[in-house]
């Protein structure tokens, strides 16, 4: 835990330097107008579904308190992480690289990378596999498990393997070839998940959310140097 203790202080200074300030609030900016319009289009959607009641008489209150407490909640988990990675993706391979050359590791990083896509790159693919997910988590939660709690817990769970798996491969296509990522990430799998738990809590805690990807990024980053050095030889 030390590791991440080192890096949660390092996060903290470095997402406020000089070199990452205006990615940090372009960030806060698209992502609180992002909260902004996902808000207002579940509140939309409050009166729409009032044509249940007809349907569902006097189980409408019941569905009604589920819709509410887990669709919206799993909903915000499926959809924050990707759409705010896409918002903010134009500047992530910007604060790899300012990271990386305040570790002095810039040099290290032979390849060219996607540029600006990068970050868009793993947005996209963040919202289709959790798309898969939320389906998925939907159809467990209706078909074998009641508890809204447990079904919350295994799409966070996927939900943080899916960002862990993204937020890497926006490091590791400028260090790696696609042979090596591959076996840099088997033999890490636990670590890059850990560091995903993380980056999905970001997305989740208030205010902090608005700033998730660069501070997910940076967050990334520093572990990925710990266990490149430590793993030298792929």
């Amino acid at each position: 835990m030390n590791n991440y203790r080192i890096i949660f202080y390092q996060t903290l200074i470095i997402i406020f330097s000089k070199q990452n300030i205006r990615a940090t609030f372009f960030s806060f900016f698209l992502s609180l107008f992002l909260i902004v319009i996902l808000l207002l289009c579940f509140w939309n959607l409050l009166p729409s579904i009032s044509w249940m009641k007809v349907i569902f008489y006097g189980v409408y209150d019941y569905l009604f308190n589920l819709f509410w407490i887990f669709i919206i909640t799993s909903s915000f988990i499926y959809l924050f992480p990707p759409i705010s990675t896409l918002v903010s993706g134009f500047f992530l391979e910007k604060v790899v690289d300012n990271v990386n050359k305040r570790l002095g590791s810039y040099e290290d990083f032979k390849l060219d990378g996607d540029g600006y896509l990068s970050g868009i790159i793993a947005g996209v693919r963040i919202l289709g596999f959790s798309t898969i997910v939320f389906i998925l988590v939907m159809l467990f939660k209706w078909l074998f498990v009641s508890s809204i709690i447990l079904s919350i817990i295994l799409q966070f769970m996927a939900s943080s393997l899916i960002i862990g798996r993204e937020y890497y491969e926006i490091i590791a296509i400028k260090y790696f070839t696609a042979e090596e990522s591959k076996r840099f990430k088997r033999k890490n799998y636990i670590n890059i998940f850990i560091v995903g738990m993380f980056c999905n809590l970001f997305f989740l805690i208030p205010l902090l959310n608005l700033i998730a990807p660069i501070i997910s990024t940076i967050f990334m980053t520093l572990r990925f140097n710990q266990l490149r050095l430590k793993n030298f030889n792929i």
